[in-house]
């Protein structure tokens, strides 16, 4: 399923502008001609990594999953712990140290742009501010909308404005966004919110596919994910949990590559 053509449209006026180098007034944050210049001086770099086989530098970014509260490190760990086959070592990459054990911290691999409680819509203004020349970014977001009554349009049109803007400052990088797992318990009833987001999710990673975004592709968080392993809050996994979400973006990190 993809979103309709008026469901896009703010967006990809934004995006064609941001493109062209112009700056945006229309939207909140504001993207400055200095902005759009700093993403895209980004390219050469990019490329020049790819060929060198340097780090890859991995930036996952989100809300309290990404963080790791409820399992030591989150999946972040674990994928330090095993890391994806893309040909070249990883780097976890961010402004946040928070929620990270001392062995992450002692190897370097503690960085990450989770910030437990944002929504969406409080994440975008974000992206600049975490700028980190990623080449790989894991976007993990929405949950926090459902829960704060945001409901699933909002949450889906504010992330497709969320993943433009990621686009816009990193137009080399390949961005990962989940479909987000499922909750329990108390929130169980959310999930027919989940589900229809999901959808949406599906949606918004098609149509900026076929505006020729290649390196933007979805990770299914929901499908099969074991929902024993929540805890007892309904939302956050346990280090089991998080496993099984590591092997997901390690999955889709090993099919696609890094660069």
């Amino acid at each position: 399923m993809t979103l309709s053509n008026s469901f896009f449209g703010l967006t990809l006026a934004f995006l064609s502008c941001a493109s062209m180098g112009c700056a945006v007034d229309s939207m909140d944050p504001e993207m400055t001609d200095d902005d759009a210049a700093f993403a895209t001086d980004d390219e050469d770099v990019a490329e020049a990594e790819s060929e060198l086989g340097v780090e890859c530098k991995i930036q996952p970014f989100g809300d309290s999953l990404t963080a790791g509260i409820g399992g030591i490190d989150g999946y972040r760990g674990q994928l330090v712990l095993f890391p994806p086959a893309v040909g070249a070592p990883i780097r976890m990459a961010g402004l946040s140290g928070d929620y990270s054990s001392y062995n992450l911290w002692a190897a370097g691999q503690h960085l990450h742009s989770g910030y437990p409680g944002f929504r969406v819509d409080q994440l975008t203004p974000w992206i600049q501010t975490n700028y980190v020349g990623a080449n790989a970014i894991l976007v993990h977001a929405g949950t926090n909308d459902l829960l704060q009554g945001q409901g699933h349009l909002n949450a889906a049109y504010d992330l497709d404005i969320m993943v433009r803007w990621l686009i816009a400052f990193n137009p080399t990088a390949r961005i990962l966004v989940a479909k987000i797992i499922p909750l329990a318990g108390v929130y169980a009833p959310l999930n027919a919110e989940a589900n229809a987001y999901n959808v949406y999710v599906d949606g918004i990673v098609a149509t900026l596919k076929s505006q020729g975004y290649v390196k933007v592709d979805v990770v299914d968080m929901n499908t099969g994910f074991p929902t024993a392993t929540l805890a007892a809050d309904g939302i956050h996994p346990d280090a089991n949990g998080y496993a099984w979400m590591a092997g997901k973006w390690r999955q889709k990190l090993n099919a696609l590559g890094c660069f």
